[in-house]
């Protein structure tokens, strides 16, 4: 058995995925199989993909479903331990999956380790990074997202245990916003989460398919999920309040982005009528307080500039 399932899902990718495929295929470990979901592409990528004689690849061809159904189709087709994900615009740096696992060996408990992306723009990197530190197994993933400015799970930069998507489920297919942190916050109430502060892949914003400000109109798909894991008392107890700040979070970043865009009444109905005070996390809250109550066009273009999520 392989060490490593690398589930690269694939549509219309032809100007990129010959960077992610060799991202994976020059990983420092060699024990991998890279499994390629072509969802339906009507461009060049198989061509390219069929370009390839390395035996560690297998195609697997699809009509077109969508980003969840094919990575679904991947975890199913893997037969490895680990799965790791890698988008066909992005790519891994050579070390990522030997530093899962040397990250899996000091922390067997942990069902999801994960990285940090370098986010670019074209040339220019967009996000920076302090000295990396240790591994480590996060008490809460909430937590630590919310309180430490912790990083979120990126899926071009996560590897999970093939029997961990038995608890927490699969990707929820014909989702447009939100799919994938609705699997990563399914994964952080089912399992321990390890993770690993350090720049290990990169996120190309400008060659990726979503867009914030339409995804601002429409509410993203986990916090359905989050509601009804909640009332059905499925949340384990020690997450509860961290996975509501969370939440909290969630809303206040929606009014900011709406403030920086000029809907300022959107921005402060949310604010107002939707975010609990008692929950929000008070330094966040106070920035999106002001930005929309105050003039903001003096820091629109800067937020547009810096922004890496």
């Amino acid at each position: 058995m392989t060490v490593f399932s690398v589930v690269m899902p694939v549509f219309n990718k032809q100007h990129y995925i010959s960077r992610s495929i060799d991202s994976v295929l020059n990983q420092t470990i060699s024990d991998i199989e890279l499994i390629i979901v072509n969802d339906g592409s009507t461009d060049e990528s198989q061509i390219i993909i069929d370009s390839y004689t390395d035996p560690r690849i297998r195609v697997i061809q699809q009509r077109n479903s969508g980003v969840s159904a094919a990575r679904n189709r991947g975890i199913s087709e893997a037969c490895s331990q680990w799965i790791a994900f890698l988008d066909a615009d992005d790519e891994y740096l050579p070390t990522f999956l030997e530093e899962v696992i040397f990250c899996s060996q000091k922390f067997p408990q942990a069902g999801a380790i994960y990285a940090d992306p370098i986010w670019m723009r074209g040339d220019v990197q967009v996000n920076s990074f302090l000295r990396a530190e240790s591994p480590t197994l996060l008490p809460d993933y909430f937590e630590h997202i919310v309180f430490n400015d912790g990083n979120e799970i990126h899926t071009s930069c996560v590897a999970v245990k093939k029997s961990v998507f038995h608890l927490a489920g699969k990707f929820p297919v014909g989702v447009r916003v939100g799919e994938d942190s609705d699997m990563w916050m399914r994964l952080a109430w089912t399992t321990r989460i390890a993770h690993i502060p350090k720049p290990l892949s990169i996120y190309h914003m400008d060659a990726g398919d979503s867009n914030w400000e339409d995804d601002i109109l429409e509410e993203a798909y986990w916090v359905a999920t989050y509601r009804t894991w909640l009332l059905q008392r499925r949340i384990p107890a020690s997450q509860e309040r961290s996975t509501a700040i969370y939440y909290q979070r969630y809303i206040l970043s929606k009014a900011l982005k709406h403030a920086l865009l000029g809907n300022k009444k959107a921005a402060r109905a949310l604010i107002f009528k939707t975010a609990n005070w008692s929950q929000v996390p008070k330094k966040y809250a106070v920035k999106v307080f002001l930005y929309a109550l105050l003039p903001i066009n003096e820091f629109r273009s800067i937020f547009l500039n810096c922004k890496s999520g």
